[in-house]
């Protein structure tokens, strides 16, 4: 959430000329402003320029939320794995390509946020349990009500790192022939348009899986590692600097890692350390987008590694 001009309060949206003041597009029935529907514009032609359209002709997704989220000011990206299988093949979304999808983005078609407004697996829309838990990390960053976690969530743009459909990892992988961590660096340009587009200062995933592969292909190594509060195969969350600006922050799979209840304290601790000097957040991680980014410091345990 953006400070706003008074020192010590802040707003969801950020400033914003006056309704009046700004063009509106109407499309399907959403309404757009030309910034909205400019940026929407600039990250589908970039997604085209660069990604193969062999990739983009697939059943999948692009961005899982309005184009008003590129440009709201949130100081956050949201990442998952891959877009799951819609509920029947009679389903809109199962019907979508990528490139349906970013037609969708630049032409207004796109009012529902994912993990707010979405029916998935038969649950409630925004009651299936990583929509849930995806509100619950956001109500960590915005303070801890969950309230405020959903109001940052609905202004804050969110993807997966592979853009193509499937249930699971393994039959992408089967259906495609491919690797998901190279199809997520085949589609990497599209996110890279956003952050571009954004001006984000996190992003933050739930693939831990792919942000690792990510990063070792692009020579970041394995990054800063610190405690889930959870064990197993769970229990690390994985911090990088990315060559774009921002940093890649990543936390275990919410299929699976619950961010609430006696995991809370070290996801805060990890979010205090890593969110707050690039969003000059407070303690509580309410986000202030005014704020200079700084530099990652390790710890010094890490420096003498």
């Amino acid at each position: 959430m953006a400070r706003s001009a008074v020192r010590g309060t802040f707003s969801l949206t950020g400033p914003r000329r006056p309704t009046s003041a700004r063009r509106l597009t109407r499309t399907l029935g959403v309404i757009m402003t030309s910034r909205e529907l400019s940026a929407a514009r600039r990250v589908a032609s970039e997604a085209r320029r660069d990604i193969p359209d062999s990739r983009l002709q697939v059943s999948g997704r692009a961005l899982y939320s309005p184009a008003s989220t590129l440009v709201s000011g949130s100081a956050f990206y949201f990442l998952g794995v891959n877009p799951g299988e819609a509920p029947n093949a009679a389903h809109l979304h199962s019907q979508l390509t990528v490139e349906g999808d970013l037609h969708r983005l630049e032409t207004a078609g796109i009012s529902e946020h994912g993990y707010l407004d979405e029916q998935w697996k038969g649950f409630k829309a925004g009651h299936a349990p990583i929509q849930v838990r995806g509100q619950q990390v956001f109500a960590l960053l915005a303070g801890g009500t969950c309230a405020d976690g959903s109001n940052l969530l609905r202004i804050t743009p969110t993807s997966n790192f592979v853009l193509q459909r499937s249930p699971n990892v393994a039959v992408l992988e089967k259906r495609t022939g491919v690797k998901a961590s190279e199809l997520a660096q085949k589609y990497w340009p599209f996110h890279q348009a956003v952050i571009r587009e954004t001006g984000c200062k996190v992003v933050l995933t739930h693939a831990v899986g792919l942000a690792r592969q990510l990063a070792r292909a692009r020579g970041l190594g394995e990054g800063h590692r610190r405690p889930s509060g959870w064990g197993g195969t769970l229990s690390t969350c994985y911090a990088w600097h990315l060559p774009e600006g921002p940093i890649l922050l990543a936390i275990p799979n919410l299929s699976r890692y619950i961010p609430d209840g006696p995991r809370k304290p070290a996801l805060c601790a990890f979010f205090r350390e890593f969110v707050t000097p690039v969003t000059g957040a407070s303690a509580s991680m309410t986000p202030n987008h005014a704020s200079q980014r700084t530099r990652m410091k390790p710890r010094a345990a890490e420096r003498k590694r």
